[in-house]
């Protein structure tokens, strides 16, 4: 089906519900999220009416393994599915487990190619397959969504970037400047870019001019130990030796920019007059720096490695001091979220994305000074910090739930059915 036919064999699309704001000529629609939006449906061939069928391309599959892209996709899918009324298929890569099998609601099949080894080819792959039966294509990363222009007229493309590759200081200058590039064209090969902060929204419409943006966050799940597990809290503490807001705590990828270094001087800085130790949860070992972490901080700073037990980490969030928030690049980031879903008292690094992402309800730092006076200041508790833990809980709640990120997706995919094919 090419695109140009959806506008006359989509039906019971809901009405769009956006509205057309002109900013030097950008066109951005901005959704009501509050609306229910009716199960999509198309006409086939024959005049039967027919589910629409959406392919997520860009994870390495479900059930999530991974990180990111497949967490968000195992999430999402099925509530598409079943909420929304849609055909959902996640095509992941040559390690996906689920062949052309069902996972729950959701159809999954694989490309022939690993992701990390042939992107290149495990994207084109896996274009073709979702251009063979797919409404829509949901792209994950902007190398898809770049690679997506021999696939566009036969779907419609909408293009996640999930963040800004190009400003990541981990890559070379090459890579940088390839991922810069990939950004680009992706607004130009697909019908829609969809950002998961407003701050990557803001970029793409000033950077590259996109002509056609929306905003959908990430989410995080609830945290069992804020209300019907509660009362397990201490008890799975304990089995770290740890107590109920005594110790402060950071979950991210041991890179430079996440500010591991940076956090663990802060703490450094105010040791002496500190009572709780700080946690870092996080591979070390992989790389020289975090290697070089470990060596040289101080004793009360416990290197946790990587944990994979959901109940362990929920129990972690939730009876945290303190949750330390380094990270300089990216959007809506999800160890964030789960922070939030978590009550926790955030203290972040000083920056548009997490400024947007907890609508400044928290502690922000620029450096390692003023990093350990909000660590002193928040082992003092008082009225401010337990009005900013409850604040960041609501806000995920009214914001960031899995059910409302899948809302948000179902009416994009609305707009663009009924807007049907060409970008405005």
């Amino acid at each position: 089906m090419s695109s140009a036919s959806h506008q006359s064999t989509i039906s019971a699309i809901p009405n769009p519900c956006y509205s057309v704001v002109h900013e030097s000529g950008v066109l951005t629609n901005t959704l009501d999220s509050t609306r229910d939006f009716e199960p999509h449906s198309r006409l086939t061939d024959s005049g039967h009416v027919a589910r629409v069928r959406i392919a997520i391309v860009g994870t390495r599959g479900i059930p999530a393994r991974y990180g990111g892209f497949e967490t968000f996709a195992a999430q999402v899918s099925p509530l598409l599915v079943a909420e929304h009324g849609l055909e959902v298929t996640v095509i992941g890569d040559a390690s996906c487990e689920s062949s052309d099998e069902m996972v729950g609601p959701v159809r999954s099949i694989c490309s022939r190619y690993a992701k990390s080894a042939s992107p290149i080819r495990y994207y084109r792959d896996s274009l073709a397959k979702a251009a063979e039966f797919a409404d829509l294509t949901l792209v994950c990363g902007t190398p898809g969504g770049a690679l997506a222009w021999s696939t566009r007229h036969k779907m419609l493309v909408a293009v996640n970037p999930d963040g800004l590759e190009s400003r990541r200081p981990k890559w070379s200058r090459v890579v940088r400047a390839m991922f810069y590039v990939s950004e680009r064209l992706s607004t130009w090969v697909g019908h829609a870019t969809v950002c998961d902060s407003v701050a990557i929204e803001s970029y793409y419409k000033k950077k590259h001019k996109a002509r056609s943006t929306f905003v959908a966050e990430y989410g995080a799940l609830e945290n069992p130990f804020m209300n019907q597990r509660r009362g397990d809290l201490k008890q799975v503490l304990s089995g770290d030796g740890l107590e109920h807001r005594g110790y402060h705590l950071v979950v991210a990828r041991i890179e430079p920019e996440n500010l591991i270094r940076e956090i663990v001087e802060g703490y450094r800085l105010v040791a002496s007059r500190l009572r709780w130790p700080l946690l870092i949860v996080g591979d070390c070992t992989a790389s020289p720096y975090g290697r070089e972490l470990m060596s040289g901080a101080p004793a009360s700073v416990s290197f946790l490695g990587s944990v994979y037990d959901a109940e362990r980490l929920h129990a972690l969030r939730a009876g945290a001091c303190s949750y330390v928030h380094g990270h300089t690049v990216g959007g809506t980031n999800p160890s964030l979220l789960e922070a939030m879903a978590s009550a926790s008292m955030c203290i972040c690094h000083e920056n548009e994305f997490n400024r947007a992402t907890t609508d400044g309800d928290g502690l922000f730092f620029e450096n390692a000074e003023d990093l350990g006076a909000h660590l002193v200041a928040s082992e003092q508790p008082s009225n401010a910090q337990e009005r900013m833990r409850a604040a960041v809980m609501t806000r995920w709640q009214n914001n960031y739930t899995w059910e409302l990120i899948a809302g948000k997706y179902a009416a994009i995919f609305g707009t663009l059915l009924e807007r049907g094919g060409g970008r405005s």
